[in-house]
């Protein structure tokens, strides 16, 4: 399973977030990835890559 190179560069360009995913099982790593390579717009997919990062960051301060 690979990281598309958009996601790949937000997730290094938080820091923190490209720690937490690497974390995560593999199961939810490919959630994230099929949820983001579903959108059929590019504005989608930029949405979805914030949310993605944003939903990351927030499960390791919960």
């Amino acid at each position: 399973m690979s990281i598309p190179e958009d996601f790949l560069v937000e997730l290094t360009n938080h820091g923190e977030a490209m720690g937490l995913f690497e974390q995560l099982s593999v199961s939810h790593q490919r959630e994230y990835i099929k949820w983001i390579e579903e959108a059929k717009k590019h504005a989608t997919r930029q949405s979805r890559i914030q949310k993605a990062i944003q939903m990351i960051l927030e499960k390791s301060s919960a």
